[in-house]
This record gives structure tokens, C-alpha cells and sequence, in this order.
């Protein structure tokens, strides 16, 4: 039986639903192990969410932040454990995952796949100096015979440009996990119009567009579900800040709002935005990468900027007939192309046939 390590510092947000999908997926196929940091945002039952067949290593130095004492303990704790398992590949989730295991694990011979679920390069709250060393780096990396798995079709184009070796496994949604939590609590929908976003409160889901957002509609609820170190940013009485939620919270709280609004500069292929597209939602979304391979006029609204956004909104409130039936597709369209079952299937052909 062939052994499955996947590795990650990102145990909560987008990622982690990937990741226990992929555990649980191959679970009954593979021996499978998961080496991962928490973050403030990390589920506190996080062994709960995997199949009890998959094995859970937690380490304690394995952080999202550069420190280069903790940075040489976690490789120095990923290669001691990479030589008891012995696995046959090793998965590597976030860019820091890739390269504190890339580098760390120079001396595996075994296959390494690495998914950045959105480059380091990529994101607004870096610099451009720090953009500039994060793609030399990861030029440096894709070097060291690693193969890339993009979580989308735009992340599989710059992926491209970054190394030849790069495959395409599209990012899915638990869907039967959502009906699960759905069925078993009470949360139906509201009359009212209302406006929500999730995720962490950061300069990667833009937080001051999404205030500047609630000022211009003072009557309309909004929700941020999520927490973070920008949360003062959200400082327009109509916001509720919901703090760290459990997932089934979210899936819960999701369903009894309206409208999806992502303000985010970039994305990978976002999991919010495939449950908000799921529970039949309202998304109205920045036109940037991730965002815009899952939206376009038949499944929500695109938008270049604020005002944009802003007179969207508005007609949606005026007349929800034509937003309606899109939410409608939407749904569809994750049933169709986006379920858990599709990704699980595709990733053991991977795991079956790469390094023939």
C-alpha cells in the first residue's frame, strides 16, 4: 500500500477542506498522513474532519509567518518524519509549505507534488521586492524535481511560466458534507436582503473596499464571517463581524443571507465562492483569476471596481428576477463540473500514474 503525506501550515480557510477532502478521498486506498501548523483560525476538532484511517502529526513550529529558527525546526522535524514514513509522495499546500518542503527535502527521492492555492508572488500585501524573491524562489524550487498540482485553471497558466513540470487538479466542494450540516440544524433562508463575505480579515479579501461597500448601502446588513488582524478596518456600523466560526457555522449562517460579494485582488479557485455558488447565493465578484473561471454572466456578476459593484448591487435590489435564476446555474454548475467525488477520482489517477 503506498503512503500519501500531505503537508500544510494553512489548516483552516480554503485550504483545509481541499486537503481533508483529498485525505478522505484516498483514504481507504492509501495509508495517508498529514503533517500540519495551526494558525488562530484552525478548527479545534480538526482530527475529526478526516477519516479515521488518516493519521494527523501536528508541529508546533510550522508557521504562515518567515522566522528562520522556526522555518530550520520544521525541516529539520518534516525530514525526521519523512524518513519513519518513507511515503511514496509527498503533497505540499501553500507556497510556504513548498518551500519549507522543497528545500527541506532535497534529499527525498520520492515524488513531491505541490499545490500554492494562490502565489506568495500574486498577493497585494506583498511588496515588489518581495513579489521579485518569492518568484525567483519558486523558480529556484521547481527545479529541484517537484511537480506542481494548480488548484485552477489561471494558477495552472502562471504555474506554467514558473516550471515545465505542472499538472491541473481543479479545486471541489464536499457537497454531501454541506447537506449533512444543512439537514441536521435549522437555516432557512431570509426575506431580507443581506450581504456577506468569508475568509480571513486581510489585505487578500480587501477588507477596505468591502467597508467602503456598507457605507453606500447604510440599510442593508452586512457580514463578515471570518476574523483577522485587519478586522478595525471594518468599521461601518452595518458590518457584523462574526469572529472564527466551525465550519458547519458558516455553511449555517451562509444560507440565511443573500448575496455573495468578494472584493478579493486575487484568488486561487476559492472555496467560499463555490458553497456561496452551491446554497444558491447571489455572487458578485471581483473580475480577477479564480473568481472569474467559476463566475460569469449565466452564474452571478463580474466587477472591475467599487462602482461597478456598487450599481450591480443596486439593480439586484430593484429587480432579484434575473440574479435569481443565475444563483440557480450556479448551483448547477458545481454540481456538474465541482464536486469533491470529480477531484477525489482525478487525484488518484494522479497519485496511480505519475512517475511512470
Amino acid at each position: 500500500m503506498k503512503t500519501i503525506m500531505h503537508i500544510t501550515e494553512v489548516s483552516s480557510g480554503g485550504v483545509l477542506p481541499i486537503i481533508v477532502g483529498q485525505c478522505n478521498g484516498i483514504a481507504e486506498k492509501y495509508k495517508v498522513v498529514f503533517v500540519y501548523g495551526t494558525r488562530f483560525d484552525t478548527p479545534r476538532n480538526i482530527s475529526e474532519l478526516f477519516n479515521k484511517n488518516v493519521e494527523l502529526i501536528h508541529l508546533d513550529s510550522f508557521q504562515r509567518k518567515i522566522n528562520l529558527k522556526s522555518d530550520l525546526k520544521t525541516m529539520k522535524a518534516l525530514s525526521e518524519i519523512v524518513q519513519k514514513y518513507n511515503p511514496d509522495v509527498v503533497h505540499m499546500h501553500s507556497s510556504k509549505a513548498g518551500f519549507v518542503g522543497r528545500f527541506g527535502l532535497l534529499r527525498y527521492k520520492g515524488i513531491k507534488l505541490y499545490t500554492p492555492h494562490g502565489y506568495s508572488f500574486l498577493k497585494p500585501d506583498n511588496n515588489l521586492i518581495k513579489k521579485i524573491i518569492y518568484f525567483v524562489a519558486e523558480k529556484i524550487l521547481a527545479a529541484t524535481g517537484s511537480v506542481t498540482v494548480a488548484c485552477g485553471k489561471e494558477e495552472y497558466l502562471v504555474a506554467k511560466k514558473v516550471g515545465r513540470k505542472t499538472i491541473c487538479l481543479e479545486n471541489a466542494l464536499d457537497t454531501k458534507l454541506i447537506d449533512e450540516i444543512l439537514d441536521s440544524g435549522s437555516a432557512n433562508d431570509s426575506a431580507d436582503f443581506s450581504v456577506y463575505t468569508v475568509g480571513r480579515i486581510g489585505p487578500q479579501k480587501n477588507p477596505q473596499m468591502f467597508n467602503e461597500l456598507a457605507k453606500r448601502f447604510e440599510n442593508i446588513s452586512f457580514y463578515w464571517i471570518g476574523d483577522g488582524d485587519d478586522r478595525y478596518i471594518l468599521s461601518s456600523p452595518n458590518i457584523t463581524v462574526t469572529g472564527v466560526l466551525n465550519r458547519a457555522d458558516v455553511i449555517r449562517l451562509s444560507q440565511k443571507l443573500k448575496c455573495y460579494v468578494s472584493c478579493s485582488p486575487s484568488e486561487g479557485l476559492p472555496i467560499a465562492l463555490l458553497e456561496a455558488m452551491y446554497l444558491k447565493k447571489i455572487c458578485v465578484v471581483t473580475n480577477v483569476s479564480g473568481n472569474n473561471e467559476l463566475i460569469d454572466d449565466s452564474t452571478g456578476y463580474l466587477y472591475d471596481n467599487l462602482e461597478q459593484c456598487t450599481e450591480t448591487i443596486r439593480k439586484i435590489i430593484d429587480d432579484r428576477t434575473d440574479a435569481l435564476e443565475k444563483s440557480i446555474n450556479a448551483r448547477q454548475r458545481v454540481i456538474q463540473k465541482y464536486d469533491m467525488s470529480r477531484l477525489n477520482k482525478e487525484y488518484i489517477e494522479i497519485l496511480e500514474t505519475i512517475g511512470e
